[in-house]
């Protein structure tokens, strides 16, 4: 799935050193459509032909409800995406108000277009669960993904066992022959192992934490202290590479008095100065090396000789 990546990929992610050539991915993406298509086709018709009695919509009302809930906890956590999060939280409510709207819509259509209303009927049969799942999310990220960006690409991988499902029912549909078989698996082998290295060398964050971070630690020095802002959504990944004990996030005068010969690193994800604090705490330090990452910089402060 890694190669379906750059359908969502946002422009703050441009920056990494490994890039999937276009035509590597167009290639991936057109071979895998003929799979998709008579994976749908398939699913519909197993679909159909196990339909049993309907069921209740509580369960569905339910997990429509946590679905809010969750999308509007992650709203309240977010700095830039708030009003467009809030938003896309009731999709599963009008998501289930759909059938309701159909049962009213469908019988004035049977009325005024008979053949219009045969195609709807058939549509409603063939249109199941894992199909609406597989394409209709997907499709709804990659054309907001041109405005915004909504999610991380990562956040995509909710989606992929329904579209795996369906790419899954196509390849076995033609996978009769021994032959077509064998070259099937040899092709995904292929293509799972390349996502692996590739997944491996790209960026899951539009800022580096991690490479940052490995970057600091090979040259940390013993009583090095590291200066970060509190409480901000742009630093708080970064403390889950470095060591606590020498994160520093308020009190900056007084942590170099009770250590005044320490080395400081002071931390930057939005191209940001030291605030007020940070600069009074360092008056008498000079800057000594940066290290850098993606949209990532950590500034080397020792003590004025």
């Amino acid at each position: 799935m890694v190669f379906f990546g750059f359908l969502f990929q946002h422009g703050a992610f441009d920056g990494h050193s490994f890039k999937i050539p276009m035509a590597v991915s167009m290639a991936v993406l057109a071979a895998s459509i003929p799979f998709i298509v008579l994976g749908l086709r398939v699913s519909a018709r197993e679909d159909v032909a196990e339909q049993a009695q309907p069921a209740s919509m509580w369960p569905l009302v339910l997990c429509a409800g946590g679905m809010l809930m969750v999308m509007l906890g992650i709203a309240g956590i977010s700095e830039t995406r708030y009003e467009a999060l809030v938003a896309l939280s009731v999709l599963p409510l009008l998501a289930l108000s759909i059938p309701f709207a159909a049962g009213s819509v469908i019988p004035i259509l049977s009325r005024i277009a008979p053949l219009a209303d045969g195609r709807v009927q058939r549509l409603r049969m063939r249109a199941t669960l894992i199909q609406l799942l597989a394409c209709v999310p997907t499709l709804i990220i990659f054309a907001a993904s041109y405005k915004l960006s909504l999610t991380a690409p990562r956040a995509f991988v909710v989606f992929v066992p329904y579209l795996l499902i369906v790419i899954a029912a196509g390849a076995v549909a033609i996978s009769g022959r021994r032959l077509v078989a064998a070259g099937i698996a040899i092709v995904l082998v292929t293509l799972f192992s390349v996502s692996a290295v590739v997944l491996r060398n790209t960026p899951v964050s539009p800022r580096d934490y991690q490479g940052l971070s490995r970057a600091i630690n090979a040259r940390l020095q013993p009583g090095d202290l590291i200066f970060t802002r509190r409480s901000h959504w742009a630093y708080t990944p970064v403390f889950y590479y470095l060591d606590h004990d020498r994160l520093v996030a308020e009190d900056f005068i007084d942590a170099l008095r009770t250590a005044p010969r320490s080395r400081v690193w002071v931390l930057s994800f939005l191209r940001e100065p030291p605030t007020d604090e940070m600069a009074e705490a360092l008056s008498g330090y000079q800057i000594a090396g940066r290290t850098t990452a993606l949209n990532a910089e950590a500034v080397l402060y020792l003590p004025a000789r």
